[in-house]
């Protein structure tokens, strides 16, 4: 919901905690991945309180090599 409300260039501060909920996020033209935090936004910043305290992903994974979840996730559409 933050990304979401958040406008480019925005600064957005994470708590403790782990943030691990999977959403489907796709460039429908593309790919589809799992994801974490889906970014659509440029310019973002994302601030955690701190190492050992603000964890993005699961503490631990059943994932084979050929799959490719993902914590942070951006694409842009270049317009030209």
């Amino acid at each position: 919901p933050a990304v979401e409300a958040a406008s480019p260039g925005d600064t957005i501060l994470l708590g403790p905690g782990r943030f691990e909920t999977f959403v489907e996020y796709s460039n429908p033209r593309y790919w589809t991945t799992d994801v974490i935090v889906p970014v659509d936004k440029d310019n973002l910043t994302f601030i955690g309180s701190g190492q050992g305290v603000t964890f993005i992903g699961p503490e631990s994974s059943t994932w084979e090599w050929d799959e490719s979840p993902e914590g942070l996730s951006q694409w842009m559409e270049v317009m030209g």
